[in-house]
């Protein structure tokens, strides 16, 4: 896919600037729906004014480093994943979010069911 623009701007010299822009870029690599972890469920935590909250998620896909345009902190190429979040907070039901792998490793272990605000259903 190609990156797309969400919108419009309100001025039209700003829009044409921002499809030439868009136009320029190469397009996105596709997500391989295999490779290591893929199928694995993983659990992040998230940080809430109302106190700390959890998402699961599904890793539905792949890009090896050499895929990859991503540099991790050292400036090396990084692997990474795609998460499909399935339950927990409700906000976050749905979306994708491309992870490094140490994130996946910081993931939690708890299996314990989630209720729609993201917090363990036992409390």
């Amino acid at each position: 896919p190609t990156p797309k623009r969400r919108g419009p701007p309100a001025d039209p010299e700003l829009a044409e600037a921002l499809d030439a822009d868009l136009a320029a870029k190469k397009p996105l690599p596709d997500f391989r729906r295999d490779g290591p972890r893929v199928g694995e469920t993983i659990r992040r935590k998230v940080e809430r004014p109302t106190g700390p909250a959890w998402a699961e998620g599904k890793i539905v896909g792949y890009l090896g480093p050499d895929e990859s345009d991503f540099v991790d902190a050292n400036g090396a190429r990084a692997a990474l994943y795609r998460v499909r979040y399935e339950s927990g907070l409700r906000e976050l039901v749905g979306d994708e979010e491309d992870l490094e792998e140490w994130e996946i490793d910081d993931s939690s272990l708890d299996r314990s069911p989630l209720d729609e605000f993201g917090r363990p259903a036992n409390c």
